[in-house]
């Protein structure tokens, strides 16, 4: 259409499992505009599950007190937009639905796990642009570790013990993602798994529909931001979804 509205393309990937690949083939897409009384118009549709929105503004321009303040800067952008995909991610890990979903108890560790497997997800994809999406992925670690350290001291713990807290996640949440890394590498879908069972659900009985549930929403998610390039992933152009949900019948 003409209008100057905002369009989501919504990127949905099927039920099942889907080993790592950069291909939408298995994919449908749906295109959903805005009209003129707020409502949406369905423009085409295929089969659909939600894992992840994507979603594209038409206005490109900054306002001009961003201009004149410095804020479109490099350095000022990558400050600014790194914070708002780690702040994304963050409110991911905390997300009720995906913890019910999953049938995940949902404790500090277990959130943090889970905000860790967002971040890892994005900086997965940043990585591929070089220089830039490097620079972008440490302003984000740079910007979470700042966010758990506070998170921390809030807790009262310490002044002597924050550091050490910090430093243990730090090492839960990298020696989990090399486990990812390595999976990938290897497109071993059992390693990945094994790290999901391991390191988010803490080794749990009965947890094996949950891994599979998050290993399908992980592959998905990534194989849908692998459609993205990185101005769409450093402006935050998509929403997250949630994993299938597990039924009380498939954790027996």
């Amino acid at each position: 259409g003409g209008g100057s509205g905002v369009g989501t393309v919504m990127l949905v990937g099927r039920r099942g499992f889907v080993r790592h690949a950069r291909t939408l083939n298995a994919f449908s897409v749906r295109l959903m505009t805005t009209t003129s009384n707020g409502g949406t118009e369905q423009v085409s549709t295929q089969n659909l599950s939600v894992p992840l929105q994507i979603t594209r503004s038409t206005n490109q321009s900054k306002p001009w007190w961003m201009r004149v303040l410095g804020l479109t800067s490099t350095d000022s952008v990558i400050i600014r937009q790194s914070s708002i995909l780690v702040n994304l991610c963050r409110q991911q890990g905390c997300r009720d639905e995906l913890f019910q979903n999953l049938g995940l108890e949902r404790t500090v560790q277990t959130e943090f796990m889970v905000t860790g497997l967002h971040i890892w997800m994005i900086w997965n994809r940043l990585r591929i642009f070089g220089k830039t999406g490097h620079r972008f992925g440490e302003a984000m670690f740079d910007f979470y570790w700042e966010q758990l350290t506070q998170d921390v001291t809030a807790k009262g713990i310490s002044f002597i013990m924050v550091s050490k807290v910090v430093k243990e996640m730090q090492q839960m949440f990298l020696g989990n993602a090399s486990k990812l890394d390595l999976a990938l590498k290897t497109h071993s879908e059992e390693l990945f798994k094994q790290a999901l069972a391991k390191n988010v659900f803490l080794g749990a009985e009965n947890s094996d529909a949950g891994v599979e549930s998050l290993y399908a929403y992980m592959m998905e998610a990534m194989i849908l931001l692998d459609q993205l390039d990185i101005d769409a992933i450093i402006n935050s152009k998509f929403v997250w979804g949630v994993p299938a949900k597990v039924t009380r019948s498939d954790t027996h």
